[in-house]
This record gives C-alpha cells, sequence and structure tokens, in this order.
C-alpha cells in the first residue's frame, strides 16, 4: 500500500470539505479479515483508496454511509468518492491538512492550539478581571475620597460656628468685665438708674 500524495495545484476547499482536512484518513482490510483500522497516511488527491475506505479520524461524520447512500442512488464509484471527499460540509471537527503529517498528529496539533486558545483566554480573563479590580478599586479610593471631602466640609462649618461662638463669648466676658471696672456696684447702679 502506498499512499498517494495531495497534487501541488490542488483546489483550496476552504468549506470544511474532507479532501481539505487533516483527519481523512483509510481503512484498509488486513490480513483478510473484516476488521478496518486508520491508516497513519491521508489519501488524498486520488479517486481510489486501494484496498480500503475513506474514514474521518475523529469520526466527526460516516464517509462509509454517505458513499453507501451515493451507491443506492446509482452513482459510480469514483464519482462516489470525490463527491464524499469533496462535499462543502462545513463540519465543527474539520482541521486544516498539513502535507506531510498523519491523522494523528493533526489532533495532537488541534489539541495544542485548543490549549493555546484556552490559555490566551485565560490569560485575557485574568486581564479583563485586573482591570474590573482596578476600576472597582479607583471608584472606592473616589468615593472615599468624596466622603473625607464632606467630611472635611462639615468639620469645618462646625469649626466655624465653634470658633464665633468663643468668640462672642469672649466678647460678652470682656464687655461684663469692662462693666465691672466701670461700674463697681454693677446691678446696683444699673436698678437705680433705670426709671
Amino acid at each position: 500500500m502506498e499512499a498517494v500524495s495531495r497534487p501541488i495545484m490542488f483546489p483550496d476547499f476552504g468549506d470544511g470539505s474532507c479532501l481539505n482536512c487533516g483527519f481523512l484518513a483509510w481503512a484498509a482490510l488486513r490480513d483478510d479479515s473484516s476488521s478496518a483500522r486508520e491508516a497513519p497516511i491521508a489519501y488524498r488527491g486520488n479517486a481510489h483508496f486501494p484496498g480500503g475506505w475513506p474514514i474521518c479520524f475523529v469520526h466527526a461524520t460516516s464517509l462509509a454511509d454517505e458513499m453507501g447512500k451515493l451507491e443506492c442512488q446509482g452513482v459510480p464509484g469514483d464519482q462516489r468518492l470525490r463527491q464524499v471527499i469533496e462535499a462543502g460540509r462545513h463540519c465543527k471537527g474539520w482541521h486544516p491538512w498539513r502535507p506531510g503529517f498523519d491523522p494523528q498528529w493533526h489532533v495532537e496539533d488541534l489539541r495544542i492550539l485548543q490549549l493555546e486558545e484556552g490559555r490566551r483566554q485565560f490569560e485575557q480573563d485574568i486581564e479583563q478581571r485586573r482591570q474590573e479590580f482596578d476600576l472597582k478599586l479607583f471608584e472606592m479610593s473616589q468615593k472615599v475620597l468624596e466622603d473625607s471631602r464632606r467630611i472635611a466640609e462639615r468639620s469645618d462649618a462646625f469649626n466655624r460656628r465653634t470658633t464665633w461662638f468663643f468668640v462672642a463669648l469672649a466678647v460678652l466676658e470682656v464687655a461684663g468685665t469692662l462693666l465691672a471696672l466701670a461700674y463697681p456696684n454693677g446691678i446696683q447702679w444699673l436698678v437705680e438708674r433705670v426709671p
């Protein structure tokens, strides 16, 4: 069994077709038994999968079932295979094919990409949470600053009133002292003079 390589001028099936997917593999009959296994090399660009049939390495779809439906419709074998693997299916399990790498490598590559995406998302979440924390901390500090300003204003107003009260009290005390010095008899002198 030899792998059929992908032609250099192969059309770009960017629509999720199996032909452009790194998980396209083939199953072969081994030792004249009916058991199938995934081959390590993807067969592409060839209408024939010698001694086997195409499969999705990650089992995202059943290519054999699709080929069976086309066979029931009377589509010849070569055309069945092409129609199935070239069909634009927008498959959620699709991963771009990199020539020279087997489907297992593509599975590992996808896992690495998913891990990296997860790490990147985790870092973005941490950064977003840090920014939200910084914003809340800033808002709290602004609130504390505003509360401190209001307390200072109230304290200042209270201090001014208290100061004026004590100034008025001092003026009254000085006036009382001056009156006591000027009129030693005090209240008695005032009573005698008032009609």
